[in-house]
């Protein structure tokens, strides 16, 4: 499990676990032929493990079954059909949460595609037709607003170091195989 920002999920492209590098036009295309399960994500060349800790603001608690997490770094649904003793988290609540990222497909309501018919017709032809999104399927869910005033920032800072110090262990290990 890794900490994360939910800018790292939304900007991840998937690729097969054997591969080594990742490039954006490959992964682009395995991740529109294939489905999510048999693929990694990586962010900027660095494999994301298939269990993630992101914390944040819950923005938005109206649909059932999912929550819209803010970080700070990017805003991302949250799917809780997975969660054993799920959160009853509300709007504004600071959460922790720790679950996998997955690729939802789905459709607009008639409600939805109704209001596009009545705004524009080139959005009726684009929403009609599936689109995926990202989301993050909840395994646990913490309720972390009574944590300190200084939990986000602290976040922030801990997601940084847990980032850093891969990158500096990478470059470590690389200038000690090259003195070999």
């Amino acid at each position: 499990m890794q900490k994360v920002f939910l800018t790292q999920l939304a900007h991840a492209t998937l690729h097969p676990p054997s591969s080594s590098s990742v490039s954006a036009s490959s992964a682009s295309s395995v991740a529109s032929s294939s489905s999510s399960s048999s693929f990694v994500y990586a962010w900027q060349g660095k494999e994301i493990p298939g269990r993630v800790w992101v914390q944040g603001t819950v923005v938005d608690d109206t649909q059932p079954g999912r929550l819209l997490l803010d970080d700070g770094s990017a805003v991302m649904w949250v799917l809780l059909k997975d969660v054993v003793m799920p959160l009853e988290a509300k709007k504004g609540q600071y959460i922790l949460v720790i679950g996998r990222p997955h690729e939802e497909t789905h459709s607009p309501s008639q409600q939805q595609k109704q209001q596009q018919q009545q705004q524009q017709q080139q959005q009726q032809q684009q929403q009609q037709q599936q689109r995926q999104q990202r989301v993050l399927m909840a395994h646990q869910t913490i309720d972390l607003s009574d944590a300190g005033p200084h939990r986000e920032g602290m976040w922030l800072l801990e997601v940084l170091q847990v980032w850093k110090t891969e990158d500096g262990a990478k470059k470590n290990k690389h200038i000690n195989e090259t003195k070999k």
